[in-house]
């Protein structure tokens, strides 16, 4: 039935033509005079008879014709269609591959900061390490009959990790004795061997009209068990609530 329908065009101008040709050869046509033409006369008369059916033919194939561009048109408005969802779905698994990458980035990155992290702690901890507590800084009342100011605070270091041979702690401006020893007016202090978990107290002290904690440095230098120097250098500052805390400024100078 739908056959049909699609060629009912084709059915219709058949039928007028069928009928058209029925009527000239019964109606229009006489033999006796068609053989009495010449040639000439001939195709002339041949020529207006089937014209009409050349024009309905004609028309027929312009407006088929038509119909077939318009459903080329359909279709390749159905495959643009079909292509713009293709590019859309492409678009979004290019977007979500992208997210993917970018997430395993992500995890290869963090992956490799947390193995860096451990390899560093792991290193961290086979050598000696120097804890500073900080402690309480005082300054005199009043200065001395020359004018100066006594300043002092006590030091608690403590060794972690492995121990060390030989500790030498070097300043800029602070005297540095042992806590409850003999005070020497030394910028040198240097002791031997210190185990784990050790914890040196150690007086710093000025007498001076200098204000103190303008880059006061600290230089620390020791050897652990195997004879490895270590070195590193610390500011001595003062905090809001007036207590000592020495800054690594190591990979600073």
């Amino acid at each position: 039935m739908q056959k049909i329908k699609d060629n009912l065009g084709l059915i219709f101008i058949s039928l007028v033509t069928i009928l058209y040709l029925w009527l000239v050869c019964n109606l229009v046509i006489n033999v006796e005079d068609a053989k009495a033409l010449k040639l000439n006369e001939k195709g002339d008369f041949l020529a207006g008879i089937f014209s009409p059916l050349a024009f309905l033919w004609l028309v027929y194939g312009y407006l088929q014709q038509g119909q077939e561009l318009k459903q080329n048109t359909k279709a390749l408005n159905m495959q643009a269609e079909e292509l713009r969802i293709s590019n859309e779905s492409l678009r979004q698994q290019v977007v979500e591959m992208g997210k993917s990458v970018k997430a395993q980035q992500d995890m290869f990155l963090l992956a490799e900061k947390q193995y860096q992290e451990t390899i560093f702690e792991k290193q961290k901890s086979l050598i000696p390490q120097l804890v500073f507590i900080p402690s309480d800084y005082s300054k005199t009342n009043s200065p001395t009959l020359n004018g100066d100011w006594d300043y002092k605070f006590i030091l608690e270091l403590k060794i972690q990790n492995q121990p060390i041979k030989s500790l030498k702690i070097r300043s800029n401006f602070w005297y540095i004795s042992i806590s409850g020893g003999t005070m020497n007016n030394s910028l040198e202090f240097s002791t031997a061997a210190i185990n784990v978990n050790k914890t040196l107290s150690l007086y710093f002290y000025a007498r001076t009209r200098s204000e103190p904690f303008n880059r006061n440095i600290i230089n620390v230098d020791y050897y652990d068990e195997n004879d490895t120097k270590h070195s590193s250098k610390y500011e001595v500052i003062k905090n809001e609530d007036n207590l000592i805390l020495f800054k690594d400024i190591t990979t600073v100078d």
